[in-house]
C-alpha cells in the first residue's frame, strides 16, 4: 500500500515477499554482528601471499570470519556491507588490523618475516580517525610500517578522490605498503 502511494496513488504495487523477508534477516544480522563483535565472537584468518615466480609465501592476508550460531559461516561480504551500514565498520577494522599486526609479531618470534595484508573498506579509510588509529596501532604492537599493507578498492576514489589522496599520502608518510585489491573490477583503468 505505502509502495502504490509513494508511485502517486490510484495504482497497484506488485510485492515480492522475499524482499520483506530479506530486509527481516539484514536487521536480525545487524544485531547479530553487534552482539558477535562484543562477544568477540569474530575472528581472523589468514591466507598466504605466494610470489609468482617461485612459490615462496612472502606473507599472509588478513581475513575477516564469523561463523553464527544458527547461519554458520557468514559471507565476508555481508558482514562488511552490514557493518558498513550500521557504523560498526570502524571499529570491526581496527580490530582487525590490530589483531593482524598482533599475528605478525608472534610470526617473527619464530622467525617468520611476513608482510600481512589487511583490507580496509572506503568508509573504515574516509573516517576522519583512520591514520592515526594505524599509527597507535603499529605503535602498540610494534609492527614495522614496511611489513603492512593495507589493501584499498578502487571504489575509494569515487567517492572522494581528493580526501582519499590525502588519507593515502598520510599512510605512504608513515611507511604503510598500499595496495589495489579488485583492480578493474570497477571503474579503474591502467591509464
Amino acid at each position: 500500500m505505502y509502495q502504490a502511494k509513494r508511485k502517486g496513488g490510484a495504482g497497484h504495487q506488485i510485492i515480492d515477499l522475499s524482499e520483506a523477508t530479506r530486509s527481516t534477516d539484514r536487521s536480525s544480522l545487524e544485531q547479530d554482528l553487534h552482539l558477535a563483535f562484543a562477544r568477540r565472537e569474530l575472528s581472523v584468518a589468514y591466507q598466504p601471499v605466494v610470489r609468482s615466480r617461485d612459490g615462496l609465501i612472502t606473507g599472509a592476508e588478513a581475513l575477516l570470519r564469523w561463523t553464527h550460531p544458527q547461519r554458520g559461516p557468514v559471507s565476508p561480504l555481508d558482514i562488511v556491507s552490514v557493518a558498513e551500514d550500521n557504523g560498526l565498520i570502524n571499529q570491526i577494522g581496527a580490530w582487525v588490523l590490530e589483531e593482524a599486526c598482533s599475528e605478525r609479531a608472534s610470526w617473527l618470534a619464530l622467525g617468520h618475516s611476513l608482510e600481512v595484508a589487511v583490507n580496509v573498506s572506503a568508509r573504515q579509510l574516509m573516517s576522519l580517525d583512520f591514520c592515526a588509529g594505524v599509527a597507535e596501532v603499529l605503535e602498540r604492537t610494534g609492527m614495522d610500517p614496511g611489513a603492512l599493507v593495507l589493501e584499498l578498492t578502487e571504489g575509494i576514489f569515487i567517492r572522494d578522490g581528493e580526501r582519499a589522496m590525502v588519507v593515502l599520502a598520510e599512510l605512504k608518510r608513515l611507511g604503510v605498503r598500499l595496495a589495489l585489491d579488485d583492480f578493474g573490477t570497477g571503474y579503474s583503468s591502467l591509464s
